[in-house]
């Protein structure tokens, strides 16, 4: 599954558990980011997302805002981030169904 993915990879570049509640700064960016990835690629809605998380859909659209921030203003958030898209695009194909269903496999590399 994407998320199952993309939280393992993000919990190792942030040194970070995604799912604890905590507001370590790591835990917080770690959501921040998996939160941004799934939105922008169009992966999940706000809803589903903050569903994941535990929190309500306004949640995620602050985790937007503060992810323009921390890219513009934090070098060490917009590295992991970075390296974070860089591991986890190359491994997902999206394809299109005629009834506009988009369904997604993660293809790994040995």
């Amino acid at each position: 599954m994407i998320l199952d993915a993309l939280c393992a990879e993000a919990n190792k570049i942030f040194k970070a558990d995604c799912f604890d509640k905590s507001r370590l700064r790591n835990n917080v960016d770690c959501r921040i980011a998996i939160s941004v990835i799934l939105r922008q690629r169009r992966y999940y809605t706000y809803k589903k997302i903050g569903d994941v998380f535990g929190v309500k859909h306004d949640h995620i659209l602050f985790y937007e805002k503060k992810h323009k921030i921390l890219m513009q203003y934090t070098h060490d958030y917009r590295n992991k981030y970075l390296s974070l898209l860089a591991l986890f695009e190359p491994h997902i194909v999206a394809k299109e169904s005629y009834c506009r269903q988009v369904k997604f496999t993660i293809i790994r590399h040995a």
